[in-house]
């Protein structure tokens, strides 16, 4: 969605990632254009902290211009990640025969909350929703690093709609020790 650089930059560093980690020969995890901007709040990016491209520097990926990640770029062309979501859980849920899944979100929550709102009908399928809950003790804007994810997602993790629906939520922090916690 948007955090460390703008939507756009956001999907094309997905798609070279997904390219950079993949296995050869394959064409890899499929990547989605999420939301364009927070369901309520203004778009904010921190290219002071992430660079102007939301990597902050990093070097050696293959270029967004690369023949093999504009075809990657096609295969997703168009359409969004809350409706590849739908098709993935429907897929693996059908209908109550196949299994649950997990959920995991690692930056603003905002095409997962629009996930939750549009398809209510897929509570059943979701087992646990995993997130980033940012860091205790060792922030980057304050005391808390968690904080810019939620001033980053639109209606704020308090309106998040698993807490109300009885799926199990786990926040995934780095504690001030260096220590991951689980919550």
């Amino acid at each position: 969605m948007h955090g460390n650089t703008t939507p756009e930059n956001t999907w094309k560093n997905a798609l070279r990632l997904s390219y950079a980690f993949g296995k050869s020969g394959e064409s890899g995890v499929k990547v989605y254009a999420g939301a364009t901007k927070p369901l309520v709040r203004a778009p904010q990016v921190d290219e002071e902290i992430h660079g102007l491209d939301g990597l902050g520097g990093v070097e050696g990926l293959t270029a967004f211009t690369d023949p093999l990640i504009q075809a990657r770029a096609k295969e997703t062309e168009g359409l969004r990640a809350v409706e590849a979501m739908a098709t993935a859980v429907k897929e693996t849920w059908k209908h109550g025969e196949g299994q649950q899944v997990t959920l995991i979100a690692t930056g603003p929550q905002t095409n997962l909350a629009l996930f939750l709102s549009v398809y209510r009908d897929l509570l059943p399928a979701i087992e646990e929703i995993v997130f980033m809950g940012g860091a205790v003790g060792i922030g980057n804007r304050g005391p808390l690093a968690g904080k810019f994810l939620h001033r980053c997602f639109s209606g704020g993790s308090h309106n998040f709609l698993p807490f109300q629906n009885g799926i199990l939520s786990v926040i995934v922090s780095r504690m001030s020790s260096g220590n991951l916690a689980r919550y």
